[in-house]
């Protein structure tokens, strides 16, 4: 329930973020539409054309390379374009997603630099609160980069980003995120709302029996009753030469070989005493 309480305030402070669609062009936020500071969009990607990902394909987005501005727009297009899940994308942006997916963590040193070239355009709120949608990337540092946002942007980071940035770390961060998450309650008063539903969402996650670390069954060294059981079988197994099999009791061969004796020795008694009746 905190979790969904959370990332509809996170959603609805996004909402007021222009998005980045393929048909419109990308706009500066301003005071009067985002809370906080904010900055336009790098010259980079003010000077892609959008018209260019119309009818895009997988085979283009996979000869694209990293540095590609339009593949860098691309990304941006797919963090931005929804309120909701990463599973609500047309088309186009969901082959732009797959093909996210397909690069795995090569694709995190491009994201996170355009966060840091584009800070405070909604982007970062974006990327910070879907980064864990995508699935085949590893989220350390991103969770980094919420940190530093917590513990160097305290004053100047809109509330927007400070509940993006705490629902990271409430999902996936650690028991050091809680004195984090408490500092910048105390020292930035205007960001309770959100990253006080992160911190509830994070204590309660962090003392779930769900996160005890538990060795796998496979790598627990035997215990001594299961050690006793073993020796105890191996005593009761009987012992055989090493590559002889044991020759298992079969009464009907004696019996056979008994008649087959006894019916030799019959015919040569019969057989000596014709001999000798001649």
């Amino acid at each position: 329930m905190f979790h969904y309480h959370k990332l509809i305030i996170c959603c609805v402070l996004l909402g007021s973020a222009p998005l980045v669609r393929a048909d419109v062009e990308i706009k500066p936020e301003t005071s009067s539409t985002h809370p906080g500071p904010y900055r336009p969009w790098s010259l980079e990607v003010q000077q892609v054309n959008p018209e260019h990902l119309h009818g895009i394909t997988a085979e283009t987005l996979a000869k694209m390379s990293l540095e590609d501005p339009l593949l860098k727009y691309a990304y941006i297009d797919v963090f931005m374009r929804n309120v909701g899940r990463l599973d609500n994308l047309e088309d186009e942006q969901a082959l732009v997603l797959k093909d996210m997916r397909r690069r795995g963590e090569s694709v995190t040193p491009m994201l996170l630099k355009l966060a840091m070239e584009n800070q405070e355009t909604g982007y970062e709120s974006a990327l910070l609160s879907r980064i864990d949608q995508v699935g085949t990337i590893n989220l350390d540092p991103y969770l980094e980069y919420a940190r530093n946002i917590l513990r160097e942007r305290t004053q100047t980071m809109s509330a927007s980003l400070a509940g993006c940035a705490s629902g990271l770390l409430s999902r996936h961060g650690s028991k050091e995120d809680v004195e984090l998450l408490e500092r910048v309650l105390q020292e930035r008063t205007y960001v309770t709302s959100s990253v006080s539903i992160s911190l509830k969402e994070l204590k309660r996650r962090l003392e779930s029996p769900k996160n005890i670390s538990r060795p796998m069954l496979k790598d627990r060294p035997p215990t001594s009753e299961a050690a006793t059981d073993n020796s105890a079988d191996s005593a009761r197994r009987p012992s055989t030469a090493k590559g002889v099999e044991e020759t298992p009791s079969k009464p009907w061969i004696t019996w056979i070989s008994f008649i087959i004796v006894a019916g030799v020795m019959l015919w040569l008694v019969l057989r000596n005493g014709i001999k000798r009746g001649r």
